[in-house]
């Protein structure tokens, strides 16, 4: 039996990422076991109470597990950045996908920071106990290789997500730019819309169309006063995969201002739903696609710029670099 050690994911785009792993185990014939975040109870009904587990996320409470029911299982997915806490005489993986264990950026200081700093001694020390780490891109495979001091060879590019729901033939609303993503501050919102009223008031045309949910007040704040201010600012805050699938379809193109990404699964989506994508001129950009305009992120007269060249000139549509490997993970698990 495997056992899916899910119980640091309960949000964002790990949980999109967590709930197709979980709909692709259960149409395989694979045996599985789950350890879930308490959080999220109430998900995954379909899967009997004999092969699932809610424990309150917390290095006690998975240790206590590891110790009790560790020996039951032929091999393990870690699906949440951190091995587990003892040694197992079985394959284990461990699929990482939190970029700021190793690439923490200045901009995060004070208690925050040193809480990071913590998670990445945490991740240093118990890397031991897994056989392979996976990862989706190459640029977080050279960063995790930098910070653990890893052998090439233990560290796996498997990317794998999930497809949005098809939509049926819908016409392109012309000028319109969507960003799909939480408002954490390394997604970079203010630069995009400030970037945004600056294009506006040069050229009189476009929408910006974002989705950030309410637990980011301040933001949502910006938003309202621009919007306010006359500049056609969109916000649909968080809503469903359906939804979502809608907006990319209508959208002529994708922005994607974000300064990190250990994937960027939003490029892959836009690009999928014939978006043209105006990418960040950075690594993880260029891993997923070849996108018909780069920017500097830093830059709001930049993205001011490349907006205006969007909407001026004829350009290219975007191509995918990345295939969805799930089917490849199912194997290695199997």
């Amino acid at each position: 039996m495997i056992l899916i050690d899910s119980i640091y994911i309960n949000t964002s785009g790990g949980k999109i990422l967590l709930d197709y792993l979980v709909a692709s185990l259960e149409k395989s014939e694979l045996s599985c076991y789950y350890l879930f975040d308490n959080r999220n109870k109430g998900d995954y009904s379909t899967i009997p109470d004999a092969k699932k587990k809610f424990i309150e996320a917390s290095v006690r409470n998975r240790y206590n597990f590891y110790r009790s029911e560790g020996e039951k299982f032929t091999k393990v997915l870690c699906f949440g950045n951190i091995p587990p806490l003892i040694r197992l005489d079985i394959p284990v993986y461990t699929y990482f996908h939190q970029l700021l264990y190793v690439d923490l950026p200045d901009s995060i200081t004070g208690l925050e920071r040193l809480k990071f700093k913590l998670k990445i001694s945490f991740l240093k020390f118990f890397k031991r106990n897994t056989d392979h780490f996976l990862v989706q891109s190459n640029s977080v495979k050279k960063k995790l290789l930098k910070a653990l001091s890893l052998s090439s060879d233990t560290v796996i590019v498997m990317p794998f997500y999930p497809p949005l729901p098809s939509t049926t033939a819908i016409e392109k609303e012309k000028n319109t730019f969507l960003y799909v993503s939480t408002a954490s501050p390394y997604k970079n919102h203010e630069k995009l819309i400030n970037g945004f009223e600056a294009f506006y008031a040069e050229h009189q045309k476009g929408k910006l169309i974002v989705t950030v949910g309410e637990e980011f007040e301040a933001m949502r704040s910006l938003i309202a006063s621009k919007q306010a201010a006359g500049i056609p600012i969109e916000n649909l805050g968080i809503i469903p995969r359906e939804e979502l699938a809608y907006q990319y379809s209508r959208s002529e193109f994708l922005i994607y201002p974000s300064l990190r990404e250990s994937f960027g699964l939003g490029l892959v989506e836009g690009i999928e739903h014939n978006c043209k994508v105006l990418g960040a001129d950075l690594p993880y950009t260029f891993e997923v696609c070849e996108p018909s305009l780069v920017f500097d992120p830093h830059s709001v007269s930049d993205i001011s710029d490349t907006l205006g060249k969007a909407v001026s000139g004829t350009i290219g549509y975007s191509l995918k670099r990345i295939n969805n490997e799930i089917d490849t993970l199912l194997k290695m698990l199997a």
